[in-house]
């Protein structure tokens, strides 16, 4: 049922969309908005011009309502100046209706939040140029916006959408990047306390200590949580060892600028010579190759880590504060092998969702109109629709507001929607931005509420708490963790189809051979001294092949 906004409250609402001044619906002050025109290149067509498009779009199966109904598509053709026709499909039937239209090369101008994959964007893009390469226009002069993104806060961005012969086939999408994204590792405090330690290790040989002496302090303990196959805390091991990236060694990592295998380099016989001891000691189990999820989080949840490699409320309740305040975040760890603290960045970056035909009409305007998704501020309006009164809804609908730090839509009586649905503002536009992203200044002007969707929070009603698990540990991990997140090897590769088999082929011969030989090291099944023979084996399995694709990628990656 619709709730009703009270009378005293509709008249400032309306008092508000007569005068032309906004007003905060719910404490009446006066807010000064952006003007989304000063932050975009909007209208891109001029007096007496035209443009005509066509686009596909992702249409939500939560939502489902037509493109004519939707505030956006309603919004942008009076914005820009584009006359758009747009088709909707679902996320069911995106993929057969996207293969369809490649192999008959009958694309709409603009594929929107559809999600191409990378070989597709191989394949139809920098092999059979059916896709535009928007890279000559991702400049200063015509995407002013992705460029900014991409020079002052995301260097990624862009190499990570380039393709190996320099060609950009589809625009990027940026994630958010909140404290949490990256991967977290806790310390039972009480523990460390016990051992007469006030601050968190920061380097190998402290953090090895310290384990020793949550062994002595509880003998019946496993001072390391996790196993093999979840949770495993070998990744932070090989962090220590200079090794940059989140898995267990197996996949491809970066260590002193180049891309490597961790299980196939030389110095990771260091790490199972740790991994080892901590075998035969008991500080990690003896069953670390056979637990599986409900074995690892039963040991945490009865008190025998001491260190645990993942956020607490993977095993407590996000309300037991009583037991998730005992622990705090590590940082990343230095050692004779590694002298810089690092940490792998999150993965915030897509490909595929905003992708041009390469005969599509006019492509520079049609860059400069997507370039005003990259700027937060707009991208926040054109997501989630106008500010209640702020007049940008051309009289299509009424807006949202926040009260009490949530979310309230209005219909143009300035009544409770609920949600918002039947305002039909939420569409693919975070085809390129994701909601609640990003940390750097605002223009001056920009009201509150838009900083509540771009940060999360509100410089006044801070977003986390040290009462609530959510908070609590990306509070501490904003603090150890991400000062010193740094890029890894990028998570999207690009390979044709021949190289795409030849690689899947030889790490299926490679994966399990490396797995059965880590555990004959680390239990000692296989002695050590035998380890120049094992990588010996690995090169006749091929990794030699496989490791040097992907060593030649990451320095062309880097070229780029």
């Amino acid at each position: 049922m619709k709730k009703v906004v009270p009378i005293a409250l509709a008249l400032l609402l309306a008092l508000s969309l007569c005068s032309g001044a906004l007003a905060d619906p719910f404490t009446g002050t006066p807010v000064n908005p952006y003007d989304w025109r000063e932050l975009t290149q909007w209208p891109v067509v001029g007096e007496g011009e035209s443009l005509e498009i066509s686009i596909l779009a992702r249409r939500d199966d939560t939502y489902g309502i037509d493109a004519k109904d939707m505030w956006l598509w309603n919004f942008l053709p009076e914005a820009t100046g584009i006359t758009m026709h747009v088709e909707q499909v679902s996320n069911a039937a995106k993929e057969e209706k996207v293969n369809l239209l490649l192999a008959s090369n009958t694309l709409p101008d603009i594929l929107w939040g559809l999600g191409l994959t990378t070989n597709q964007l191989v394949m139809y893009g920098q092999e059979e140029k059916l896709l535009l390469d928007v890279s000559p226009y991702v400049n200063a002069d015509v995407m002013p916006n992705l460029t900014r993104l991409n020079d002052e806060f995301a260097p990624d961005l862009v190499p990570t959408a380039t393709l190996p012969n320099g060609g950009m086939y589809a625009l990027p999408y940026l994630g958010p990047n909140n404290p949490g994204a990256s991967p977290t590792i806790m310390i039972n405090k009480d523990w460390m306390a016990e051992s007469g330690r006030e601050e968190i290790p920061e380097t190998l040989d402290d953090f090895v200590d310290m384990l020793y002496d949550f062994k002595e302090a509880h003998p019946e303990s496993t001072p390391v949580g996790g196993s093999w196959e979840y949770n495993n805390p070998m990744m932070y091991i090989l962090n220590a060892y200079g090794f940059l990236g989140n898995n267990n060694g197996l996949e491809i990592q970066v260590r002193e600028g180049k891309a490597v295998v961790p299980a196939a380099d030389p110095v990771f016989k260091e790490v199972l010579a740790l991994m080892n001891r901590f075998y035969n000691d008991g500080i990690i189990s003896k069953d670390f190759f056979t637990m599986d999820s409900v074995a690892v989080k039963a040991q945490m949840s009865e008190g025998l880590n001491g260190f645990y490699p993942n956020n607490a409320s993977d095993v407590f309740d996000s309300t037991d504060y009583e037991h998730y305040s005992h622990w705090t975040t590590g940082t990343p760890l230095t050692s004779e092998y590694n002298e810089t603290k690092q940490w792998p960045m999150p993965n915030l970056i897509q490909v595929g969702n905003m992708v041009c035909s390469a005969n599509c009409p006019e492509p520079e305007k049609i860059m400069r109109f997507l370039d005003g998704f990259y700027s937060h501020e707009v991208y926040v309006f054109l997501h989630w629709g106008p500010i209640f009164g702020t007049g940008d809804g051309m009289g299509i609908h009424g807006g949202w507001a926040i009260q009490n730090w949530s979310v309230l839509y209005l219909d143009v009586n300035g009544e409770n929607i609920g949600a918002n649905t039947s305002a039909g503002m939420v569409s693919a536009s975070n085809s390129v931005m994701g909601n609640g992203a990003f940390s750097f200044d605002f223009p001056h002007n920009t009201p509150k509420q838009y900083k509540f969707y771009v940060w999360g929070y509100d410089i006044d009603h801070p977003q986390y708490s040290e009462n609530d698990m959510n908070g609590y540990y990306r509070i501490h991990h904003e603090v150890t963790l991400m000062p010193y997140e740094t890029s890894a090897f990028p998570y999207i590769v690009y390979t044709g189809v021949d190289e795409t088999y030849d690689l899947q082929e030889l790490y299926t011969v490679l994966k399990p051979y490396m797995q059965a030989e880590i555990a004959k090291f680390i239990t000692g099944q296989r002695s050590l001294d035998e380890f120049d023979q094992y990588l010996a084996e690995l090169d006749g399995l091929g990794m030699d092949e496989y490791q040097g694709f992907y060593a030649d990628y990451y320095e062309n990656y880097l070229n780029n």
